[in-house]
């Protein structure tokens, strides 16, 4: 048990590590580029960030503790039945939060401390992000498959990938182009592509022994449940979170402004 606890943590760690540097690779660049106004549009946006990693959050965690348990038991076909239902409830729920969010962008924004000054800015870098979301979501959530199948090393590949290609991604579209947030964000979404390029052909490649069907896209109500109980623990946690948030920036911004916001904000970055 300590072997497999440090074959799979170590991986995890280090992959998350990676994923870390979104947050300070963005935060940095757009500091040195934009300044503060940057980096206080992309704080305004991090609850929002949170709310999309919580959902990725409830169907990765959930599903994939769900789909070991039916693998302990080697019930092949519920594991399958679970991964595929994951899939198809991740996307529906991630499409349907993009929608809402770049119909409410400029409430939600103005919500979680986006100033008049910086709203053009936060508006920038959230649409693009929001338009990516399915592909980020995949990405994460889905990764805990990769996992749960025992290639912790593909799946730790998988983020490192994704972090690296953002950091580099990240310097030719803000300083190169010049395109400042919007270089950011577009950075991003593709380097999350990158990731999720690895976790599908892992996943609907020969190396996945569990396939994904597409008459199991629609899940079955108890499967449903298993997968919503499980995850709805880190979900609530990381919403809750998001919430906290929202709140602290609301503060920030009405008591200390756009400065304080963008401090706040290289502090969040480091704490990931």
């Amino acid at each position: 048990i300590p072997v497999l606890l440090v074959r799979y943590s170590l991986p995890a760690i280090a992959g998350m590590l990676v994923q870390a540097l979104y947050n300070i690779t963005d935060r940095v660049f757009v500091g040195r580029s934009v300044g503060i106004d940057g980096i206080s549009a992309l704080t305004a946006n991090f609850p929002i960030m949170l709310v999309l990693m919580a959902f990725g959050m409830l169907f990765g965690i959930g599903g994939s503790a769900a789909f070991s348990i039916y693998l302990g038991e080697k019930n092949i076909e519920k594991a399958e039945k679970v991964i595929a239902g994951t899939l198809f409830m991740l996307i529906t729920a991630i499409l349907t939060l993009s929608v809402i969010g770049q119909i409410f962008a400029v409430r939600i924004l103005s919500l979680f401390g986006s100033s008049r000054q910086i709203l053009d800015l936060s508006l920038d870098y959230l649409r693009i992000i929001l338009a990516g979301a399915v592909i980020n979501s995949f990405a994460h959530a889905m990764n805990n498959f990769i996992r749960a199948q025992g290639s912790p090393g593909t799946a730790m590949i998988a983020m490192i990938a994704g972090g690296l290609a953002n950091i580099l991604l990240d310097y030719v579209f803000i300083f190169i182009f010049g395109m400042g947030v919007k270089g950011a964000a577009i950075a991003t979404v593709i380097s999350q592509a990158l990731s999720a390029v690895i976790v599908f052909s892992y996943l609907f490649g020969k190396k996945s022994y569990i396939k994904i069907h597409s008459g199991n896209l629609i899940p079955e109500i108890a499967i449903a449940k298993r997968i919503l109980s499980i995850g709805s623990a880190p979900f609530t946690m990381q919403l809750a979170a998001s919430l906290t948030n929202g709140l602290l920036n609301n503060q920030l911004q009405r008591y200390g402004g756009d400065a304080a916001l963008s401090i706040m904000g290289m502090i969040f970055s480091f704490m990931t």
